[in-house]
């Protein structure tokens, strides 16, 4: 109720004004386009990392695919090598 009557307030429950719901609109497109940003930025990296396990992996592979099994350790300095076939 106000000071001047006893009649209710009336509070406004339609549609906003124009320049407001704009505001409103513009405010969502800068936050889509800022995430948009964010998702290309750290989608690169994320790719980025995954190509490079992607080609330890692959490096991996060929390495178990061409080396003898089971495989051989360097000779230590003074002493036999392990896991030689004699």
């Amino acid at each position: 109720m106000t000071a001047i009557n006893d009649a209710p307030e009336i509070r406004r429950t339609g549609p906003e004004p124009p320049a407001a719901g704009q505001d409103r609109w513009q405010h969502i497109e800068e936050r889509l386009s800022a995430l948009e940003r964010r998702i290309r930025e750290h989608g690169g990296a994320a790719l980025t990392a995954i190509d490079a396990c992607l080609a330890r992996i692959d490096a991996l592979r060929h390495d178990l695919a061409t080396q003898p099994w089971p495989p051989t350790s360097p000779e230590p300095p003074g002493g036999p090598a392990r896991n030689r076939p004699d």
